[in-house]
């Protein structure tokens, strides 16, 4: 195990502050990271209650972006 429930959120929250992320891309560096799948899924779960990772507002987002350009 690599860390708690709480170590897997802190990691994603400073993951997020940099920038905008994808469910699987963040389940991707948490796995990397070493976190369990019982931390993950928790994880993932509190970041969707909490609107901070949506695919689809990302992907808006980042067409948008590069209708922009």
């Amino acid at each position: 195990m690599r860390g708690s429930q709480a170590d897997a959120k802190s990691y994603a929250l400073r993951l997020i502050e940099y920038r905008p992320r994808s469910r699987k891309e963040m389940i991707q560096r948490l796995k990397i990271k070493g976190f369990e799948d019982e931390e993950i899924n928790g994880t993932i779960a509190y970041l969707e209650r909490a609107g901070l990772i949506n695919d689809e507002v990302l992907a808006d987002g980042l067409l948008k972006h590069a209708v922009e350009k």
